[in-house]
């Protein structure tokens, strides 16, 4: 097996390939359920409300037509979803062909899908994306990935050694002669009126200064990429934001029920389908509740990302997808939610880029070995 094969794939290829064989089933499944509803009474009369409505009620389609574009958007996703599926198998056993017709795949996928209300179909798209990221591409190509840059210490320096003074005899005292004499000196160096013992020759330099204490260039860690702190901090606008839309939609749906009778009188479709405004109450606390918690959990995900959790990251990714596809879905009615869907597309990419990827790794093994 050659080194190309021996290449670990990236969580960013293994994540986009599962779900979308995953979501490609279910957009399958989706697409089955909607030829067999297709023809049912009741498709059929939210489909009359929907035409009678603006934009559709000025270009003048008719029920038969609009059944018709559906019928053929559900086979077109039946069919883009069963390709996507089977293409993502291989994409996880790294065929070059596989992406490539994946990503050309993804685009009817995604039109069909808008036609029939798929909510899996943006997903795929996205993952489809995320298959031509920096780490992906070098592993599709064969390249392994550069290891992350460390600051590398120099050697330390080495003490010179020491050279002990040779032990020399005591000088035996002098006897006979005069004071005026010289006589030998066993000292350092030759001092005025002494000569040089010849059996004792002068010492070396002095012993070399102490080493100053420990190594002062210590290695340090990695610093933490920019990316995440961009990332992290989208995160916690966007979440911050919606957080707070969150709890003045409980408020005020706890607050005022009569605001909230007014508009599903003023809604014909909501009282066709039989809710009233207590049911109508009740779901848009628990669904402003549900986003609410969302929210706590990405800005609580996202502080953990910070610390260097691998596993944070990959949870924030898949929350940020998420919520881009909500944004997609909700943007026919309210597109000032692209704002949002625009941070949740910066947060997956700033987040699945080579640096930030490798960093994620060196944090994980240096816990490891601590």
């Amino acid at each position: 097996m050659s080194d190309a094969k021996k290449l670990p794939r990236p969580p960013q290829v293994t994540l986009s390939g599962w779900v979308a064989i995953v979501g490609s089933v279910f957009v399958v499944f989706n697409a089955f359920s909607v030829v067999a509803n297709l023809r049912s009474i009741e498709n059929r009369e939210r489909l009359s409300e929907t035409l009678s409505r603006d934009p559709l009620k000025s270009t003048g389609i008719t029920l038969e037509q609009a059944l018709e574009v559906m019928h053929v958007s559900a086979l077109v996703s039946g069919a883009c979803g069963a390709a996507a599926a089977i293409l993502g198998i291989f994409v996880l056993q790294r065929h070059h062909q596989a992406r490539i017709a994946l990503s050309v795949v993804v685009f009817p996928l995604v039109i069909a899908g808008m036609v029939t209300g798929d909510l899996l179909s943006p997903m795929v798209a996205v993952c489809a994306a995320l298959l031509w990221t920096r780490p992906a591409r070098d592993w599709f190509n064969g390249i392994a990935p550069t290891p992350p840059e460390r600051r590398t210490p120099p050697p330390p320096r080495q003490e010179p050694p020491r050279r002990e003074a040779p032990d020399v005899p005591p000088t035996p005292p002098i006897t006979g002669g005069t004071s005026d004499e010289p006589r030998p000196y066993s000292g350092f160096g030759t001092p005025s009126g002494a000569v040089a013992d010849p059996e004792r020759p002068a010492a070396e330099a002095g012993p070399a200064p102490a080493y100053p204490g420990p190594y002062p260039y210590a290695a340090q860690p990695a610093p933490r990429p920019g990316d995440v702190l961009r990332a992290c901090l989208a995160t916690w606008l966007t979440s911050s934001i919606v957080l707070v839309g969150c709890l003045v939609a409980v408020i005020g749906f706890a607050t005022w029920p009569d605001a909230v009778r007014e508009m599903v009188e003023s809604e014909p479709m909501l009282a066709e389908a039989g809710l009233s405004a207590h049911d109508v109450r009740v779901a848009s606390i628990v669904m402003a509740i549900l986003f609410g918690l969302w929210a706590l959990g990405a800005m609580g995900l996202a502080i953990f990302t910070m610390m260097g959790h691998n596993w944070a990251r990959v949870l924030l990714i898949c929350s940020a997808a998420c919520a881009g596809l909500l944004c997609l879905l909700m943007a026919l009615s309210a597109p000032m939610v692209l704002v949002f869907g625009a941070a949740a597309a910066y947060t997956i990419y700033a987040l699945s880029v080579k640096p930030v990827a490798a960093w994620f790794r060196e944090r994980s093994a240096a816990r490891k070995v601590r």
